[in-house]
């Protein structure tokens, strides 16, 4: 798959606690330990390499962020 049709998320941890991290819509649930980063890649189920949206056209992340925890919802095929 190239490259056109792939995109990666950062999600950092920089609190003293852990955080949920969701992963949807899957609902693939993760505990992410204070100063760890994860990577949330997607890559584009079309064939010219864009997303259909998630609240806004063409993107292919949308991050909901709460006190204790965040979720990220992936528009595409997703790999943690």
């Amino acid at each position: 798959m190239g490259s056109v049709g792939t995109a990666r998320l950062l999600i950092s941890n920089g609190g003293e606690a852990a955080l949920e991290l969701t992963v949807e819509p899957w609902a693939e649930t993760h505990q992410m330990l204070p100063k760890q980063t994860w990577a949330v890649v997607t890559h584009s189920p079309a064939a010219h390499g864009s997303w259909s949206g998630t609240l806004r056209g063409d993107e292919p992340f949308q991050v909901d962020h709460r006190p204790e925890s965040v979720t990220v919802w992936v528009d595409g095929n997703c790999f943690l």
